[in-house]
């Protein structure tokens, strides 16, 4: 983005993650056992 807030893309792709009805779940595929590193709170009403 020029001349804009170079963090602007990710700060909006959080607060679209964390905003959705959708429950979202992120895993980390690096690690043994793809350990779950984070969920959203529509992950957390429907569990």
């Amino acid at each position: 983005m020029a001349g804009g807030d170079a963090n602007l893309p990710a700060e909006l792709g959080i607060q679209a993650i964390e905003s959705t009805v959708n429950p979202v779940v992120i895993t980390d595929s690096r690690q043994p056992d793809n350990p779950i590193i984070y969920v959203n709170p529509a992950f957390e009403r429907k569990t």
